[in-house]
């Protein structure tokens, strides 16, 4: 039997395995949690970007939270039809829309935003400050490396 090449690693010896392990983890938990309210996350993206008033038609969601627009669309429609958004006509642009959350909207996106804060404490209660700021900063420049740009105020004190 041929033996295998020494340079090549095994899984597990693979930082993005594990990366992709703990955000899996994470994102399965708050997914669960989702679904008891009846919204998955890419609807959960949609809701946040809106809430904040990150963004308020397709175009603009579908660049903040970096998905295309074709699937924004389909978010958007779904998040209408369970009566959490509206559609307001765009003035300007006929062939755009602006989109506000309905108050049951407001009411699920509130619930969400403080079971998502809580479950994100649970997952880093692990971590000392200093580790968080020092994994906040090692994750920072790796987006950067990667060509992502992480915006929004939790970044602002990992800037280098």
């Amino acid at each position: 039997m041929k033996s295998k090449p020494e340079k090549i690693t095994e899984l597990h010896d693979y930082l993005a395995y594990w990366l992709h392990r703990q955000s899996d983890s994470v994102l399965k938990k708050f997914e669960r949690t989702l679904a008891e309210y009846g919204v998955t996350h890419a609807q959960w993206y949609v809701l946040i970007t809106i809430y904040h008033q990150d963004a308020d038609t397709p175009q603009s969601i579908a660049k903040r939270i970096d998905i295309d627009i074709g699937s924004v669309s389909r978010v958007i429609d779904r998040l209408v039809a369970k009566g959490l958004l509206v559609k307001r006509p765009h003035a300007e642009d006929k062939r755009s829309v602006f989109l506000e959350l309905t108050t049951d909207g407001e009411k699920v996106i509130s619930t969400l935003a403080a079971i998502a804060r809580q479950q994100e404490g649970e997952w880093r209660a692990c971590l000392t400050e200093t580790e968080t700021k020092a994994f906040g900063a090692a994750l920072y420049k790796l987006l950067e490396a990667q060509g992502i740009q992480p915006t929004g105020r939790l970044w602002t004190k990992f800037r280098t």
